[in-house]
């Protein structure tokens, strides 16, 4: 056997073994970023349930405060004295939004964990908070013009004002109950799909 041949088998079976253990310790990194990867979108899927699920008591706190502010204008109007609310009445304000936060799924988006979650979960998700931007917005509307009335009329004018306060009152009601029902059925999903 040519002594040159052998000495040329011996460094193609190294190469080879370089080139197959680079080839491993890249397919283990990637494996490993992967991996890390997922933990970190299931980290993130795990906040945004808990995030929704707090927003969501929150909501249902909003809801049966002014479900009771709706109630006491109501038997205020239809009373036999036709009594003038009091300011007094809203301990927590003439509407109290609930103080709904994203913090969870911006951050998922930030950290571009989002794209590891399944297309319907991200759906579900972006939906729910979709429903809380429009809920917002209705709230900064509303204390706009709250806070406008405020300072032009006063608190009590506002309160003496049943009329427009119940129809402040109610479109919240409305709002809340939906967005509830947005967060019920997306928990359902969230929770029932294994994700």
């Amino acid at each position: 056997m040519n002594p040159n041949f052998s000495g040329i088998r011996y460094v193609l079976l190294e190469a080879i073994l370089i080139v197959f253990g680079v080839l491993i310790a890249l397919g283990l990194n990637e494996w490993r970023q992967n991996r890390n990867q997922a933990e970190r979108a299931q980290i993130a899927l795990k906040s945004i349930r808990d995030e929704i699920q707090s927003n969501r008591d929150r909501v249902t706190a909003s809801l049966e405060y002014h479900r009771s502010r709706i109630d006491t204008l109501a038997a205020l109007r239809g009373g036999s004295d036709d009594r003038t609310p009091s300011p007094r009445l809203f301990p927590k304000g003439f509407i109290y939004p609930a103080p709904v936060l994203d913090i969870a799924w911006k951050s998922a988006q930030t950290a571009n964990v989002v794209d590891r979650l399944p297309y319907p979960t991200v759906l579900t998700i972006a939906r729910i908070y979709a429903e809380q931007e429009h809920y917002n917005e209705q709230a900064r509307r509303s204390g706009e013009i709250i806070y406008h009335e405020l300072y032009y009329s006063g608190a009590t004018a506002i309160a003496a004002n049943s009329t427009r306060l119940l129809s402040i009152l109610h479109t919240f009601r409305f709002s809340e109950r939906r967005l509830l029902a947005v967060y019920n059925e997306a928990l359902a999903e969230l929770n029932g799909s294994g994700n």
